[in-house]
């Protein structure tokens, strides 16, 4: 499915889950992360999320701004957004017309079949955050508050992916710790067949700031990904220059960007300016979820007017 935005001329793919267009005519980010929850049933030693005041319910007025921006891409994150007990009612008001929907989540939730569906019909990504395939490792850094997680993990993989035909991506911070460990990670992609894989260092924000001396150098993580022998389509590396790059929105309707040790709040939905690049960095946004000028998975026909270097009209 593509989603497309003329004032832009920009397009979203969700099957290869890349952005196409023309950086130089952007105005207005790309992607929106809308953190629904501070809750987890995880403790991972550099998660920045209880340090964002946030609460459960969504007033209508927040999720009227999700439905009439001009994201292309709505990134539903935590916490663990399967602990907001208000989940489901929200996916069923999202317009999943407008903008693609990724939900990030640490795998362990129950789904039942009819969660399964409608997860379908809005063609939602569940992206699975896994930072090593050694579960003793895993445990470290993403510690489960309930127990061992592992199985469950894997087995809601098979659930959705394999049973269900889920789209499902899988997302891995990199460390010191386990950046040796990507080559064990490249044959288990291999063997899921899972289309997306997201590779990112630590975040500095929140307990990632006590976690400097595990951040792997960005040339050392390109070294070991050139070892992976999986197709550069597959996974996407993330950069490690993320000041003021995103859009985070919480339940409060307040916009927040993230700078190198703390969130600067950039304005609340009610009052806030569509010029949102005057309060986040440009070059960083896109740097960060890099714009094409061709998508990845060919799929031209889609395209109506793409040329290699520009987008003529959409």
């Amino acid at each position: 499915m593509i989603i497309k935005r003329d004032i832009d001329r920009v397009t979203y793919c969700t099957e290869c889950q890349t952005f196409c267009g023309n950086s130089a005519e952007l105005n207005f980010p790309l992607v929106l992360n809308w953190l629904i929850t501070n809750k987890c049933n995880m403790s991972c030693q550099y998660c920045f999320a209880s340090d964002i005041e946030n609460r459960d319910y969504v007033p209508d007025s927040v999720l009227k701004y999700v439905n009439n921006s001009q994201y292309l891409k709505l990134v539903i994150s935590g916490g663990e957004p399967f602990e907001n007990e208000n989940i489901w009612e929200i996916l069923q008001k999202v317009d999943h017309k407008k903008k693609a929907i990724v939900i990030d989540t640490n795998g362990t939730h129950d789904f039942l079949i009819k969660e399964i569906k409608l997860i379908k019909e809005k063609n939602i990504t569940v992206r699975i955050s896994i930072d090593s395939i050694n579960p003793n490792e895993n445990e470290k850094l993403r510690k489960c508050k309930t127990g061992n997680y592992y199985e469950k993990l894997f087995s809601n993989i098979e659930l959705l992916w394999i049973r269900n035909k889920v789209n499902v991506a899988l997302q891995t911070v990199v460390t010191k710790s386990n950046i040796k460990n990507l080559i064990n990670f490249s044959k288990m992609i291999r063997y899921w067949g899972i289309p997306k894989w997201y590779i990112q260092p630590i975040l500095p924000s929140g307990k990632g700031q006590m976690m400097q001396h595990l951040v792997p150098t960005q040339k050392s993580i390109l070294k070991e990904c050139a070892k992976l022998q999986l197709d550069p389509k597959t996974f996407l590396i993330k950069e490690d220059e993320n000041y003021r790059s995103v859009i985070l929105l919480n339940n409060f309707g307040t916009l927040i960007t993230e700078e190198f040790d703390k969130n600067i709040v950039v304005g609340n939905i009610n009052r806030i300016s569509t010029k949102l690049f005057d309060k986040i960095d440009k070059d960083n946004h896109i740097k960060r979820y890099k714009l094409y000028d061709k998508c990845l998975c060919q799929q031209g026909k889609h395209f109506v007017g793409v040329q290699r270097t520009k987008v003529k009209s959409l």
